[in-house]
């Protein structure tokens, strides 16, 4: 809903004023405060306050005036209308609150999330490194588990090569006693 004054009676340097004054004082003054004073009246204008106070004189004193008149029936409210004031205020007030914990509730899960990132790459790489790890043991022959060999004298002398080979690797440093021969199939 739009108030608009445009009367030729009035003047065109006077219609923004007295549009102003009729939007503040039936309580709807997008461009103010919305206070009872000249100033906010100007805001809500457009103009400067010196306009009000020294030009538009009659204005500003029906101003005071209208608003001198209008301000005990604000004050007038209901005890019910003031418990709604008062109830949502604080319903503002807990949901200003809530805002405000939610907010550091998501910066510290967001460096939560930041940490868990960091381990995770770290985990990724040390699963890496011991894949690495692994397979360069893995390629390493089993020199122990060959099919038989037949009782003979090269036979024998390769047995030996194979035994030096096994030496060499440091297998006889290693107590194997426990652990079971390996079962090799042919």
């Amino acid at each position: 809903m739009r108030w608009v004054c445009s009367s030729p009676v009035l003047g065109a340097d006077r219609v923004r004023p007295t549009n102003a004054m009729v939007r503040r004082l039936i309580g709807a003054p997008p461009h103010s405060d919305g206070k009872p004073t000249i100033v906010s009246l100007a805001t809500e204008a457009g103009l400067r306050r010196n306009k009000l106070t020294r030009k538009h004189t009659d204005l500003k004193d029906l101003f005071y005036a209208l608003a001198k008149v209008r301000i005990p029936v604000l004050e007038a409210l209901p005890d019910s209308a003031r418990a709604h004031v008062d109830k949502q205020r604080q319903d503002l007030a807990r949901v200003r609150a809530q805002r405000d914990d939610l907010h550091g509730q998501a910066q510290l899960l967001g460096r939560i999330v930041q940490v868990l990132e960091i381990e995770n790459s770290r985990l990724k790489e040390t699963i890496t490194a011991l894949e690495q790890q692994v397979a360069a043991h893995a390629s390493v022959p089993d020199l122990t588990c060959r099919e038989p060999v037949r009782v003979s004298g090269p036979q024998m002398k390769r047995a030996l090569e194979r035994a030096e080979e096994i030496a060499a690797l440091g297998m006889g440093a290693v107590d194997v006693s426990g652990l079971p021969w390996p079962v090799c199939e042919a």
